[in-house]
Parts: C-alpha cells; structure tokens; sequence
C-alpha cells in the first residue's frame, strides 16, 4: 500500500480499569532527534469507529491462548519465587506488535501466539466484544509514539490497533514528564494499584505498546471472617509460616493424575479462582507444572466435577514485576528482539526498529470477599454431573493457582505460591 501517515486529534475520553499492564518497548538501532512539547492528552484515533464483531472465542482461540500462557510461564524457569502472570495481557500486546512486523518477525509473532495476523486481530475484537455484557474483567489497550516519530508511523498500523484492539493513541516527548503521563495512564486504569509503572524511557524508543486487564470477582459464596484463622504453610525451602488461611467451601472438584484441587466460583460463574497441587505431598510443584500444557489443562477444567469441596487456603496479596524478553525467546520469539527484526509495517518503509523490552506487572489480592487480579478470554462450558463427595483440600504446600474464564477453559491470571513470609 501507499506511505499514508496518520494524524491527530481529540482528547482521550475512555477510562479503564485495569490491575496488571503489559508494555513493550519498541527503539531502533540508530538515533533520533530531541523532542518536540508534550502531547500525550491528543488520541490520534479519536475519529476511527471500533469494528464490531459477532464472532465468539473459538476453541482454537482459546486453544492457542492457553498454550502461549502456559509455555510463557514455564519458560520464566522461576521454580523457588511466587510469581504472577498475565499470560492473556502479553498476548494481546504481542498482538498488536503482529500488526507492525513481516517476514520472519511475523512469522514467529504468529507461531508463538498460536495464530495467523488476521485470526489474532479477529481475536482481539472478539475479546473487546464478550466483555460488552459483564462487569467482573476489563480491558484496554495504548500506544505511545515519540513526538518525531509520529509522522513516520503507518495509517493501516494504527488502523489495526485501533480498530481490532481499540488502541488510544498518543504523542509524547518520551522525557521523564512523558514518564509520568504514561504512569499516570497507568495508574488511572488500576484504581491506583499498579504506581511507577515505568522509571525511564530508553532514548532509542520510538514506540511503547501498552495492554491492561483487570479482573475484580466478589465469591459466589464468600469466606467467613470468623472462619479466618492462623495455620501452618509448608514453604518449598522446608520452614514452616504461620499465615492467615480463608476457610469455607469451593464448588468444583478438580483432579488428574498429577495434580488435585478445586475451582471456586464467583458471582458472575462465567469466570473461577482454580488452585491446584501436586497429588503427591512430596513431588515438588515444578515437577508437575512442567509436565502442564494447554490440553491437559483443558482437560482438568472440561472434566471438573460438581461438589462442595471444603477447602483452606491463604489469603493472597501478591505483586510481580517481570522482563519477559527471554521467555518469549524460549518461546520462539527471537529475530523480534535483534538486528533482524523485521517491523516494515509500522512505516510501511524500511525501518531498525525492534523490541528492546517487553515488561508485565501484575497485582492479585484474594481475601474473604473476592478476588482482584488481571487477565482475560472464553470458550463454551458444558452441564456436569450432580454434586458428589470429595475429600477437603487443604493448600498448606507450594501451589499453583489461575483466575480462569470457565467458559472458555482458559486461565486469565496464573501464579505460583513456594514460600509465604509470616
């Protein structure tokens, strides 16, 4: 297509909750010129309308989802740290990098997603779309473009992301006040949760993608604060902790050969707070998590059983702060990261532009009355069985737990507890 360049503008309007951000930082190898007055407040794509789609989360959708998240956890090799991911935030902004890269970069965005450029963006709109009739998840996107490079950016780039990922667009100076818009983004979108979202803008970048989810679930069944109590978790390093464990009722049993657990569910059912351990007491939990992958997890949750499963578990306040460059290189991810990057669509000319960071942080608070954490997708759920006896589960070991979108069988929000601090 022709060079098009995209313009301004309107004032940024729409406010979205968020409790984890996904950032990648796109530079180039070569220099830029210094910066022009600060601009951030102008979405430069306040004229476009966002596409509306019918099309529903497929299985294959899910399917690929699914196992991004659970290769990209796994590929952080982090087996002694609680640690939290949202596996869906760093697809969806991977997803709109797709828009910007060809060749080998494409290929390899599109092999590690799971999906081909124009199934990712059809994904992404029907991601926006089947959150129009619920409250629990939200989710938003943001590009920032350095004040010179702006000009130079293509108009079916930004189409894409504006109209699949329903990207605002903003022009910044990139110094440290432009820090401070993009945190004050950032903040605004998590009720506060996630501060300091960036310390410093390396001055090769050119471009900041930005995905923010949020999940806020109030139990179906809350926890009775008398029923709260201190009890004894076994840290993967063999000290006992004495901590505060959430005492009740689950609805769902879980359970294969390698792991045992439960499924709670919140006030909107489509979505559940899944924990899960190792089925024998001495396996240590990265034994049983490397043996994980997307269809075994499908499996565990198509194949949930109906129960009242009475349960104990902490009570959660966790934070993560991850570089995911080199689990997305172990994921396949590589030329995006070097010289041979190829993000030509970006200009729609031959550029050196390349990812120079992709960083996540995440927030997660489970307590009496629900949960907040990030994350997001779906996929169809099927009528079980009439509710049976189980044993209680009682999460005083290392385990792994996901805010997951029953519907689609899909983790929106995965961590790991090794080891809790008194």
């Amino acid at each position: 297509m022709t060079n098009e360049k995209f313009r301004l503008t309107r004032k940024s309007g729409k406010i979205v909750s968020m409790i984890s951000a996904t950032s990648l930082l796109v530079g180039t190898f070569f220099g830029c010129s210094s910066s022009n007055s600060m601009n951030s407040d102008d979405n430069l794509t306040s004229g476009m309308e966002f596409k509306k789609t019918d099309q529903a989360f497929t299985p294959e959708v899910s399917a690929a989802m699914n196992e991004f998240t659970l290769k990209l956890f796994k590929n952080l090799d982090v087996k002694d740290q609680n640690i939290l991911l949202s596996g869906s935030s760093a697809w969806m902004a991977l997803g709109m990098a797709a828009n910007g890269a060809d060749g080998q970069t494409l290929k390899q965005i599109e092999a590690v997603l799971g999906l081909n450029r124009d199934q990712i963006n059809k994904a992404a709109s029907a991601f926006f779309s089947s959150l129009e009739n619920q409250k629990s998840l939200t989710l938003a996107d943001s590009i920032w473009l350095k004040s010179e490079f702006r000009d130079e950016v293509s108009k079916s780039f930004l189409e894409n992301c504006a109209g699949d990922f329903r990207a605002e667009v903003f022009s910044s100076t990139f110094d440290q006040e432009s820090v401070k818009d993009i945190n004050t983004w950032v903040q605004k979108n998590t009720d506060d949760l996630i501060k300091d979202f960036l310390m410093e803008i390396p001055s090769m970048t050119q471009m900041i993608l930005i995905n923010a989810q949020a999940f806020d679930g109030t139990w179906k069944q809350v926890f009775e604060e008398s029923e709260t109590r201190k009890q004894k978790f076994h840290n993967q390093d063999g000290s006992l902790s004495s901590v505060d464990f959430l005492n009740g009722y689950a609805d769902w049993s879980v359970e294969n050969d390698q792991f045992v657990g439960f499924i709670k569910d919140y006030d909107e059912s489509k979505y559940g707070y899944m924990l899960l351990m190792p089925k024998d007491e001495n396996e240590q939990l990265s034994n049983v998590v490397d043996v994980l992958d997307g269809s075994l997890l499908t499996d565990l949750l198509k194949q949930r059983m109906k129960s009242e499963v009475r349960i104990s578990m902490p009570k959660l306040n966790q934070e993560s702060t991850l570089k995911l460059n080199d689990a997305l290189k172990a994921s396949g991810l590589e030329d995006a990261f070097s010289k041979q990057a190829d993000f030509t669509s970006i200009t729609d000319s031959q550029n050196d532009l390349y990812i120079s960071e992709v960083l996540q942080k995440t927030f997660i608070e489970v307590n009496e009355k629900g949960t907040k954490a990030a994350a997001a997708t779906e996929i169809g759920i099927e009528t079980m069985s009439m509710p049976i006896e189980t044993e209680p589960v009682i999460a005083d070991r290392p385990y792994l737990y996901m805010v997951v979108d029953l519907e689609n069988s899909l983790p929106l929000f995965i961590g790991q507890v090794v080891n809790i601090t008194e």
